[in-house]
């Protein structure tokens, strides 16, 4: 571990709108004989105004229709949305074969102006123990995997995406499937491989009380979550791990 301090790359200060989309999670899982697969979108709309607002979610998933709906939002609330899609035939994720469906989230006004939009991808997957044997869309998976941390010789914790692809490229051609990350899921997604993310609370204390019993801490439980949630849609992400150091009960 290198213990660097400063600015490590680019920053950018991000000014959301008054009703913007907090969130949004897609899951794709294929039926028992993989002919099909239910995709179920999760879309959190959150109004930090003082009035109440009206927002419309719209989904678009590559080679499907776009879904669109109306949603009334009070002040100072988060209102969830789910679509549901069915995808015929689908073209399953792999390590060697890491099919991905891309799709667009966009947040409109009810006038139809685009408030947000973003763009992301999800992969189609069923991950299941089968007694002591780890299977991925029903086929047996045997992990071979390497720790990978952040760290560059020159610029330390920055690592450019050319230093990524190069890593990535020697990895597959070791046959190395399996990647565990540390805090921070920068992944590129083209060459494939199951991954495992780590979050940032090792060693610090996720529920801290004071001495008359009030609980504190919540921007490490805040921290947290972001990086439980964050990589949730990604295809490649396969297991999400807690640090063994983090649950600690601190009294102060």
């Amino acid at each position: 571990m290198w213990r660097l301090s400063g600015i490590f790359r680019e920053v950018q200060l991000w000014v959301r709108p008054l009703v913007h989309i907090a969130d949004y999670r897609v899951t794709a899982v294929p039926n028992a004989d993989f002919s099909q697969a239910e995709v179920t979108a999760v879309v959190s709309i959150c109004n930090t105004g003082k009035k109440k607002a009206t927002a419309c979610p719209v989904m678009i998933i590559d080679g499907l229709s776009a879904d669109k709906t109306e949603l009334q939002i009070n002040a100072g609330d988060t209102t969830n949305c789910v679509f549901h899609y069915t995808l015929e035939h689908p073209r399953l994720w792999s390590a060697e074969k890491p099919n991905l469906y891309p799709f667009s989230v966009e947040l409109e006004d009810k006038k139809g102006n685009t408030i947000e939009h973003f763009d992301y991808h999800f992969g189609v997957k069923r991950v299941e123990c089968v007694g002591e044997v780890f299977k991925i869309n029903g086929k047996n998976v045997k992990l071979r995997g390497v720790n990978r941390h952040d760290h560059h010789p020159r610029t330390g914790r920055y690592v450019d995406d050319a230093t990524y692809e190069q890593d990535l490229r020697l990895m597959k051609q070791a046959n190395i499937n399996f990647l565990r990350t540390f805090d921070t899921p920068s992944l590129i997604t083209a060459h494939g491989g199951v991954i495992t993310v780590r979050s940032e609370v090792d060693g610090l204390p996720v529920a801290v009380y004071t001495i008359d019993g009030k609980l504190t801490g919540s921007a490490t439980v805040s921290n947290g979550q972001a990086m439980v949630r964050t990589p949730l849609t990604d295809g490649e992400v396969t297991i999400v791990r807690i640090g063994e150091k983090a649950v600690k009960v601190v009294m102060k």
